[in-house]
């Protein structure tokens, strides 16, 4: 959903620098009064770029920072766009589409291996009880049957 949110704002603002996602929903400006330095790692990419660092290397640093390979291969994207002089809506459209892929192939992959993984406990534990309620019945029919023939037919 955060995607959506930057695709939005790229298309209202014509950049991703409008639109860093913030902490607080009242985010003050430095030097404001009341104003606390934030760590938010957007935050810091913003003030990076305003302190004069090119913004591929503010956004390589926040890729470094997060650590999130979902944050590294969007700044791929971002300095990909900015290099090439792409649409940044686009890219992030297609990046964002590609995620939505990746998470589903990741979710189906983990449904797959939940039914390997359910076997052993259905062989140990529902097996057993439904060969006894289905047998068991018969099994003491069987019994009935043949202790009076093996007692001397005594009751």
């Amino acid at each position: 959903h955060w995607q959506l949110g930057i695709v939005l704002g790229v298309e209202l603002f014509g950049d991703t620098r409008c639109v860093a996602p913030r902490q607080a929903a009242g985010v003050q400006e430095p030097g404001s009064e009341g104003w606390q330095p934030s760590l938010d790692r957007s935050t810091i990419d913003d003030l990076e770029t305003r302190a004069g660092k090119p913004r591929v290397e503010a956004l390589r640093n926040l890729a470094a920072r997060t650590g999130v390979e979902d944050v590294r291969s969007l700044v791929g994207t971002l300095i990909q766009t900015d290099r090439f002089g792409t649409s940044v809506a686009q890219a992030l459209r297609i990046h964002s589409d590609s995620l939505r892929t990746e998470r589903r192939q990741r979710a189906e992959e983990q449904a797959a291996k939940t039914t390997v993984k359910m076997i052993i406990p259905l062989v140990l534990f529902v097996m057993p009880s439904l060969i006894f309620v289905t047998v068991g019945p018969a099994v003491i029919q069987l019994m009935r049957l043949i202790l009076p023939v093996t007692s001397g037919g005594h009751r």
